[in-house]
């Protein structure tokens, strides 16, 4: 278990290229990605259409903003 205490960037988006069946969603959290099998979100949120530079296309997230989230038994809770 961590717990991250600063605000965060936090997109979320379903990921396609999942190869062990468990941990469907990627979360990019301050431009870092992160792979797990659920997300807890507490706070507003809202969805994005993001350009990705470095593919040179736009993708669609789930966007959110906090100072409180932590990474559990393959999950993340967003507080």
């Amino acid at each position: 278990m961590s717990v991250i205490k600063m605000k965060h960037k936090i997109k979320i988006r379903f990921n396609h290229d999942c190869t062990d069946g468990v941990n469907y969603w990627r979360a990019i959290i301050n431009g870092e990605e992160h792979h797990v099998k659920n997300i807890h979100i507490n706070v507003v949120s809202k969805t994005t259409k993001d350009f990705i530079e470095h593919k040179n296309e736009y993708k669609w997230h789930i966007s959110c903003e906090s100072n409180d989230i932590e990474f559990k038994d393959g999950e993340l809770y967003v507080n």
